[in-house]
C-alpha cells in the first residue's frame, strides 16, 4: 500500500502566467493559446503535471486577463498579481511562493509546451 507524503515530501509547482503576449501579438494571456482542439498550453501542462507529480500543489499567478485562466484549469490555485504591467516574471513568482504550502518548489513558465 503506499503512504500519503509527508508535508516535506510534497511540491508546490509554480507557474508564472500574468504576462501580456505583446510579442506574440495575441494580445491575451500566452497560456491560452490552442495547440490542438481540446487543449491550450496551461490546459496541457496542469494534466502533464498532475500525471508526473501525484500529491503536488499547483498554483497560477496571473495577471492580464485573469479570470480567463481560471476557468482553464481544476484543482488549481490561482492567485493574482495585481502590478503585472509593472514587474517581471520574479514578482509573480515570489507572489507564489508566498502561497506555497510546502518546502520543495518547481517553477514551470505559463507559455512553455511540452
Amino acid at each position: 500500500m503506499e503512504s500519503r507524503p509527508s508535508y516535506r515530501d510534497k511540491y508546490t509547482i509554480i507557474i508564472p502566467a500574468a504576462g501580456l503576449g505583446k510579442r506574440m501579438k495575441i494580445y491575451g494571456p500566452k497560456s491560452l493559446v490552442k495547440i490542438n482542439d481540446n487543449h491550450t498550453i496551461l490546459s496541457n501542462q496542469i494534466e502533464i503535471i498532475n500525471s508526473c507529480f501525484r500529491h503536488c500543489e499547483i498554483i497560477v499567478v496571473g495577471g492580464y486577463q485573469y479570470e480567463k485562466l481560471e476557468s482553464d484549469a481544476k484543482n488549481v490555485k490561482f492567485v493574482y498579481n495585481p502590478d503585472y504591467e509593472n514587474t517581471n516574471v520574479l514578482h509573480s513568482i515570489g507572489i507564489g511562493l508566498k502561497k506555497s504550502k510546502t518546502n520543495k518548489v518547481l517553477v514551470i513558465y505559463g507559455d512553455l509546451v511540452f
